[in-house]
C-alpha cells in the first residue's frame, strides 16, 4: 500500500473508554471532557492498517478501536521524522523554532541548543500579541535583515557584549535607533522592539542568548525589502551590492539571491544587472517577472555566454530556467538554435531553456539539429535530449537514424543513447533494439548510452516488451 506520509498522527476516541466515564461524569457534570488515545508512531503509512484498507499486515486491535471510536483520514505532520515531529507535538512549534530540524544527533552542533526561543517564551507570557502591529514587525525585521546581509553578521546576540566577541555577531544596541519608514513618520525602534521580534517565528536559536534567521531566504527578502522601502537610490544598492576591490564591479557571490530580490522590486536595478550579470537574475522570484522582463532576461543571458562574459556550467541555475518562459520564447529561441555563426555554449544554452519551457513548437528544429551531421557532438547529443522530453510521437521517431547507429561522429553514444531514450519502447520493437545493442565505446565514461543500458531499458519495461526480449 503506498505510503501518503511518513508520520501519521492517529486519534482513537474509545467507546469502551467514553463508557466507563459515564458514572464519573454523572457524579461531576462540570468534567465533561473524554478521554482521548494518542498513538504517534514512526514510519507508519496512512494505508498500513486495517481500519484504513490494508489487506496485508493485520491489526485487529487497533481496527476494533478505530470501529467503536472516531477515525480521522486527514492529518499534516511538522516533519518526516522521529524527533522534530515529537518536537512539534509537544511544544506547538515548527521543530526548526526548538532548534531541532532533524533527528538527534551528539555530533550535531545546533544540537547542544535545543528548547524553544526564549523570545518567544516572554513574548507568551505578555499575552502572546506583543506591542507592535504585524507590519511594525516586519519593518523591524527588515531592519535586523539589512544590517545582517550587507554587514556578514547573521547571529544576534541577545546579552550584554562581553571582552570575548570578536565582532561577527550583531548587539541588540546596534539595532536600537530611529527608523525612518516615512517621510511623515520617523520612529523609534527601541531593544523591546527588537526582542519581540526575535521572537516571531522568522527566527530560531544558534545557541545559548544567540538568535538568527531561521532561513537565509528570510534575510535576503527582508534585506531587499528594507531598501525599497527605504527609496535607497541605485547608486548605493550597487555601492552594497558591489565588491568595492573588484575592477569589474562584481556584484559579492554571496549577495546573488539579495540582488535578484532587489532587482525583483525595482526595474531599473534589473535592467542594470541584466546587462551586466544576467545570470544574477536567474534566482528571482518567478511571478515577479513580467512577459518583457523575462524576455529581455533570456537575451541578455544567451548574449552574455555567446560573448563569453558567462556560462551555463553551473547546473543549480539550470532549475531556473522555467523561469524564463513567455509568449515570445519560441521565435527567440529559434534564432540561437539556427545560428552556427554563435558560440555553441550559447546554443546549448537555449537548448537547456527550450527542455526546461517544454517549447514543443522547437521540437523539429532540435530535431533537424540533432540530425545535422555538420554540427558538434555535444550539441547533437543534447539536441536529442530535449526531443526526447518536448518531442511528439513523429518527431521522436525521427531520431531512429541515431538508435540505429546509422551516423557518423558519435564517439561517446552519447547520440545513440539519447535517441534510444526517445524511442524505446513506443517507437522501437525488442528486435530492432536488443539487435543493436553493443559494448560501450568508452568503458570508463558513463553517459547517456550507459545510463540507457543500465536503467532506462529495464525500468520503461512492460509486459509485452518483456516477452518479445525473451522471445530474441
Amino acid at each position: 500500500m503506498k505510503r501518503k506520509t511518513l508520520k501519521l498522527l492517529m486519534t482513537f476516541l474509545a467507546a469502551m473508554i467514553l463508557s466507563s466515564c459515564e458514572s464519573s461524569l454523572a457524579k461531576s457534570p462540570d468534567a465533561i471532557k473524554p478521554n482521548i488515545v494518542l498513538i504517534f508512531a514512526d514510519d507508519l503509512g496512512y494505508g498500513d492498517l486495517g481500519c484504513y484498507g490494508s489487506e496485508l499486515i493485520k491489526t485487529p486491535r487497533l481496527d476494533a478501536m478505530a470501529g467503536q471510536g472516531v477515525r480521522f483520514t486527514d492529518f499534516y505532520a511538522a516533519a518526516s521524522i522521529c524527533s522534530p515531529s515529537r518536537a512539534a507535538l509537544l511544544t506547538g512549534s515548527y521543530p526548526q523554532r526548538c532548534g531541532l530540524y532533524m533527528g538527534i544527533s551528539p555530533n550535531r552542533k545546533e544540537h547542544r541548543y535545543l528548547g524553544l526561543n526564549p523570545n518567544r517564551l516572554d513574548l507568551h507570557a505578555a499575552g502572546g500579541a506583543g506591542i507592535l502591529s504585524a507590519q511594525e514587525r516586519l519593518n523591524v525585521a527588515s531592519r535586523i535583515a539589512a544590517i545582517s546581509i550587507f554587514c556578514r553578521k547573521p547571529t544576534i546576540s541577545t546579552c550584554a557584549p562581553t571582552a570575548s566577541d570578536n565582532g561577527d555577531k550583531i548587539m541588540i544596541s546596534e539595532l536600537v535607533g530611529i527608523e525612518v519608514v516615512s517621510s511623515t513618520r520617523p520612529w523609534e525602534v527601541s531593544e523591546a522592539h527588537i526582542r519581540e521580534t526575535l521572537g516571531t517565528g522568522l527566527f530560531s536559536s544558534r545557541g545559548a542568548d544567540l538568535m538568527g534567521f531561521a532561513h537565509q531566504t528570510y534575510a535576503e527578502f527582508l534585506a531587499s525589502r528594507y531598501l525599497h522601502l527605504h527609496e535607497t537610490s541605485i547608486k548605493k544598492i550597487f555601492a552594497l551590492l558591489r565588491h568595492s576591490g573588484d575592477l569589474e564591479a562584481h556584484i559579492v557571490p554571496q549577495l546573488y539571491e539579495t540582488a535578484a530580490w532587489v532587482a525583483s522590486q525595482d526595474e531599473e536595478v534589473f535592467s542594470a544587472i541584466a546587462c551586466n550579470e544576467p545570470h544574477v537574475l536567474l534566482r528571482c522570484d518567478e511571478g515577479a517577472l513580467s512577459p518583457e522582463q523575462r524576455a529581455e532576461l533570456t537575451q541578455s543571458f544567451l548574449e552574455a555566454i555567446d560573448e563569453g562574459r558567462t556560462n551555463d556550467r553551473d547546473w543549480n541555475l539550470h532549475r531556473h530556467y522555467e523561469k524564463l518562459i513567455h509568449p515570445g520564447l519560441e521565435d527567440q529561441l529559434s534564432q540561437w538554435l539556427t545560428d552556427g555563426r554563435r558560440r555553441f555554449m550559447a546554443r546549448n544554452a537555449a537548448i537547456h531553456i527550450a527542455e526546461a519551457c517544454k517549447t514543443s513548437g522547437l521540437q523539429s528544429t532540435l530535431a533537424d539539429l540533432a540530425l545535422n551531421e555538420c554540427e558538434g557532438e555535444y550539441l547533437r547529443s543534447n539536441a536529442a535530449h530535449a526531443v526526447a522530453i518536448v518531442g511528439d510521437s513523429e518527431t521522436r521517431t525521427r531520431l531512429r537514424p541515431l538508435a540505429l547507429g546509422e551516423t557518423r561522429n558519435d564517439p561517446q553514444d552519447q547520440l545513440k543513447g539519447n535517441a534510444l531514450c526517445a524511442l524505446w519502447p513506443e517507437f522501437i520493437t525488442a528486435e530492432e533494439l536488443f539487435g543493436h545493442l553493443r559494448l560501450p565505446k568508452q568503458k570508463n565514461f558513463f553517459g547517456a548510452y550507459r545510463n540507457f543500458v543500465e536503467y532506462e531499458l529495464s525500468r520503461r519495461l512492460s509486459i509485452r516488451t518483456t516477452l518479445e526480449m525473451i522471445n530474441y
